[in-house]
């Protein structure tokens, strides 16, 4: 079951660069993030939010709603 996730800060496609090069540092995750909607999809069960929200900090100002 996937996750949904709405992201504050992404605006452009290099923001969408950044919270993939990211993601790509834990292969365990698999996410899709979607620039249209703002939005990051987990389909990584045991993934928590505050994973989540570690993994958007380290790729700049970017916060789950």
């Amino acid at each position: 079951m996937a996750t949904v996730y709405q992201i504050k800060g992404m605006g452009c496609s290099s923001c969408v660069g950044k919270i993939q090069e990211e993601l790509k540092k834990h292969p365990n995750i698999e996410a899709t993030v979607t620039l249209d909607t703002h939005s990051i999809e987990v389909k990584t069960p045991e993934v928590t939010k505050e994973e989540v929200q570690k993994i958007l900090t380290s790729a700049g100002k970017y916060e789950i709603l």
